[in-house]
C-alpha cells in the first residue's frame, strides 16, 4: 500500500485496486482522474470560501459583492455627469454676463446640483431662462 496525498486530501492505494481516501473506501473505477481533479478545485477554491460556506454560496456573496460595486460606480457615474451640468450651466450663463438673470438662475442651479451630489438626491431640473 502506498499512501498520496492530493491537495489537503490523502488517500492510499489499496491492495484491491481502490482507494482509501481521507478515511472512505472509494472503487478504482470510481476515483478516476475527474475526481482527482476534481478534488484539486475544492482544494484551490477552500480559500475562498468562508468557514461553512457552500461554492454556490460563495458565488453568490461575490455576485453581491460586484453588483454593489457597480451600483456604487453608476452613482459615481451620475454624480459627474450633474456635476458637468452644473459647469455647463455656469459657463453657459457666463458667456453672457449682462443677462444677470440667467446668471442668478445657473448659479442656483449649480448649487442646488453640488448640494444634490453631496446628498445623492436628484436635483430639480434647471434651464436657462431668457428672461430679462
Amino acid at each position: 500500500m502506498s499512501m498520496l496525498v492530493l491537495g489537503s486530501h490523502t488517500y492510499e492505494i489499496l491492495p484491491t485496486g481502490g482507494y482509501q481516501i481521507d478515511g472512505t473506501y472509494v472503487p478504482k473505477d470510481v476515483f478516476d482522474e475527474a475526481s482527482q481533479r476534481a478534488l484539486r478545485e475544492q482544494d484551490e477554491m477552500a480559500s475562498y470560501l468562508k468557514d461553512g460556506e457552500t461554492p454556490s454560496a460563495c458565488v453568490a456573496r461575490n455576485r453581491r459583492d460586484v453588483d454593489l460595486a457597480l451600483g456604487l460606480v453608476q452613482q459615481s457615474m451620475a454624480a459627474a455627469q450633474l456635476a458637468v451640468a452644473a459647469l455647463n450651466l455656469l459657463v453657459v450663463a457666463l458667456e453672457e454676463p449682462e443677462d444677470q438673470h440667467a446668471l442668478l438662475v445657473a448659479v442656483i442651479a449649480a448649487k442646488q446640483t453640488l448640494q444634490a451630489l453631496t446628498t445623492q438626491t436628484p436635483p430639480p431640473s434647471h434651464a436657462p431662462s431668457s428672461q430679462a
